[in-house]
Formats: structure tokens, sequence, C-alpha cells
């Protein structure tokens, strides 16, 4: 009669410790692990764990879900396809701070403080708080600068609203509207009576302010005869020391009006005496007459 095998009844400890080494096989359920080591969990798949307190290495394969992580104290390298939320800070901090290698396409609503950004490739950056330095804007289209300290270089600039200086403009055009006017506009007004015929009378305006350069901007002269007027700048001694022109009027055209092209084509800096005026020539041959004139410049 030949031996039979009767196989020993597999038991179920249900409470109480196990001390045992599992070479192989599957554990069906862990309810709780008070302490102790996992040395590895091999390939396969582990539906659910629970609290882990330190996982030291996570080999290369897929993990679909991870609930709640305390800290990941260190991420080789992969690809981290999604973060879904954040409760508190990602940090890239330590003596050898690590890099974003790059943020991908999507929408990053707040960074901190960034302390170097090499580029912004193409997209849409509605808001960027204070930025320390722009190296470079390679091109596109910035729709709205606030306040910028200094701007190295703009290879063109459409449209721009107030500019305080502009240091040098190598070329191109540039139109200005909106000119906001003189700094500090200055006006005189001065007449001689009965300047007689062939007779020279001299029109001295309002000196110019001590420590500020008068920048002319027009004179205006007139009489019921004909005059010759000549515009002139005085310095603090008294000299005369430049003409800016000089006007005829006629009996048809009785007053001219002398503007320069620009502000500062004719200055007279000044420690308080310094001034602009005219040197008025009654051309008529018999009559005298009054000889009027009207100084408009700006002071900077």
């Amino acid at each position: 009669m030949a031996d039979q095998y009767v196989p020993l009844p597999v038991k179920t400890k249900t409470a109480g410790d196990i001390v045992a080494n599992i070479n192989n096989g599957t554990v069906t359920s862990v309810s709780n692990l008070a302490a102790g080591t996992i040395t590895s969990i091999v390939a396969g798949t582990q539906n659910t764990l629970g609290t882990v307190g330190v996982l030291n290495s996570q080999a290369a394969g897929t993990q679909q879900t991870l609930g709640t992580v305390g800290v990941v104290n260190n991420i080789v390298g992969g690809t981290i396809g999604s973060v879904l939320g954040i409760g508190g800070t990602v940090q890239v901090s330590g003596a050898a701070a690590g890099t974003f290698v790059n943020i991908v396409t999507g929408t990053q609503q707040t960074l901190g403080t960034v302390g170097v950004v090499n580029s912004i490739v193409a997209g849409t950056q509605n808001t960027l708080g204070t930025v320390g330095v722009v190296n470079s804007v390679a091109a596109g289209t910035v729709n709205t600068l606030g306040t910028v300290g200094s701007v190295t270089n703009i290879g063109s600039l459409t449209n721009a609203g107030t500019i305080k200086e502009i240091s040098n403009i190598a070329g191109g055009t540039v139109t200005v509207t909106n000119y906001p006017g003189a700094s500090s506009p200055q006006f005189s007004y001065q007449t001689a009576s009965a300047l007689a015929a062939a007779a020279l009378g001299t029109l001295t305006f309002t000196a110019i302010t001590n420590a500020k350069t008068g920048q002319l901007h027009k004179v205006v002269m007139s009489s019921s005869v004909p005059i010759r007027g000549e515009i002139q700048r005085v310095n603090d001694t008294g000299a005369t020391i430049g003409t800016a022109g000089v006007i005829f009027t006629s009996a048809a055209n009785p007053t001219f009006d002398f503007t320069l092209p620009a502000d500062t084509y004719f200055t007279q800096a000044s420690t308080g005496t310094a001034k602009f005026r005219t040197v008025i020539t009654n051309m008529d041959n018999a009559l005298a007459a009054d000889v009027y004139a009207s100084a408009f410049w700006d002071e900077v």
C-alpha cells in the first residue's frame, strides 16, 4: 500500500507578537507594525501604505499617488508629473542650493523671491513684482512697466508715458506730445518813450535768477515807426557777449515776433545780474515814437 501525504494545517495568528523571517510569499495584511524595519519591498503592487516614518530610497518605477509626505530630503532625478496641492513651502535651499531647471507650461500663480531668472520663454507673465535687474529683454511685447531705475539700451520704443530723463538718442525719430512747457517760465515787458528819429534805445529785461541759466524762447518788438531790433545777452559784469539776431519792422508790419527754434539755442548763466536785452533803433527820418519789447525765457 502506497504512502499517503497529509498536508499540515495552515494556522492563523490573530493576536500577540510574531517574531519571524518571511523570505517569500504574500503577506495579505499587516494591521499594525509597531516598530522595526521593512528592509525592502520588492517589485509588485502595494495598494496602500499608511504612515511611513522615513523612506530612504524609492527606486525607479511608477508611484501613482502619494498622500501626505512630511519631508522629501532629496529628489535625485526623474520627472514629477504633477504636484496637485502643497500646503506649505517648496524650498531649494542649503549650502548647495539646487536649481529649478525648467518650470514647464502651466500657471504659476505666485513665486516669492527668485534670485535669478535666466530666461522667461514665450508666454504671458501677468504681473511681476519688484525685479532687481533685467539683463536683457530679447524680443516680444512688454505691455506695462512700472518704475524702472535704469534702462541701458532700448532698441525700439513705440510708446512711452512719462520719461524723466534721456541721456542719449543715437538715432531715429522722437515724437513728443503734451510737452510740459517751461520748468520756471519768466516774462519781462519794457518800453521807451518818444525815441527820437535815428536814435538808439536799450530795453533791458529782468535779471536772470542767481545760480540759474536763462534759456531765451521769444522776444516781441513793436513801434508805430519802422525799427531795427537786436536781441542780445549780457553777462554778470555787464558785457555784451552774444547776439541772437537782428530784426526790422515796417509801416505795414509794425510788430516782429523773434522766436528761437529751441530753448537751448541762446542761453545765459547768471549769478544774479546777467540778463537778456534788445537794442532798438528808430528807423524813421523825422518822427519820434514809443518802442516796446517783451521777452519770454525759462530758468533751469
